[in-house]
């Protein structure tokens, strides 16, 4: 078992240990002694929604409106891969930054759409939406 599958087992058995027993002070000791795991655990989702970031995917520069050059010298930079032009003051859209980054870049798909499922996840699991009652 790898590190974090060994550590998210040992924070489930001392959840299962507190809704298991009947006994209230042994339930208290389960508590404090997983007390350590909540900043470890928000530590983590932190990690991970720094990755799945939201990032603006800008508009062509064909579609800018704003014709001053001032504006076209401050706002208008080239995409690197493609050679593209875009206006970084007109977004179109949001894209996740690290699904993006993942994605082969040869994909017709299009960017990955945001929120990503990754981000999806996290916040249905936070939440606690979409979960049987």
């Amino acid at each position: 078992m790898s590190d974090l599958q060994d550590a998210l087992a040992r924070i489930k058995a001392r959840v299962e240990e507190i809704e298991s027993t009947n006994d209230a002070l042994d339930a208290i000791g389960a508590m404090e002694k997983s007390q350590a795991d909540v900043p470890r655990l928000v530590a983590s989702v932190e990690a991970v929604l720094k990755e799945h970031r939201k990032v603006p995917l800008y508009g062509h520069e064909d579609d800018c409106t704003n014709t001053d050059e001032e504006h076209r010298e401050e706002h208008i930079q080239s995409d690197d891969d493609a050679g593209e032009f875009y206006c970084h003051e007109l977004v179109e859209d949001w894209t996740c930054g690290e699904c993006a980054d993942m994605q082969d870049a040869a994909s017709l798909a299009g960017p990955p759409e945001w929120p990503c499922p990754t981000v999806r996840t996290l916040t249905s699991k936070l939440t606690g939406e979409g979960e049987d009652a």
